[in-house]
């Protein structure tokens, strides 16, 4: 990620990574930027999950796979929560 800005209250990241720019103008944008990109990423991660439980396998890992899943299904709420609480926050 670069970062660019002419201030400390103007943040400007454009991503490298992804096919979309993405840019905050304060940290409370950048913040739940952030988190966004983060509970999309989780989203990703869950559903690559959720197939790998489908395909036969050892008990051992289908439990482990399954912790993973409700980890990261608590991420994600944790992700989608903090923008509002960011916003919400003087």
């Amino acid at each position: 990620m670069q970062w660019q800005g002419n201030s400390k209250s103007q943040v400007l990241p454009k991503s490298t990574f992804h096919s979309r720019s993405y840019c905050a103008m304060d940290t409370t944008q950048l913040g739940t930027l952030i988190m966004k990109l983060e509970a999309a990423n989780a989203k990703a991660t869950l559903n690559i999950y959720n197939e790998i439980i489908k395909k036969p396998g050892s008990p051992h890992i289908l439990k482990a796979l399954n912790c993973c899943v409700e980890a990261y299904k608590y991420a994600i709420l944790s992700f989608e929560m903090v923008p509002s609480k960011l916003v919400e926050d003087p």
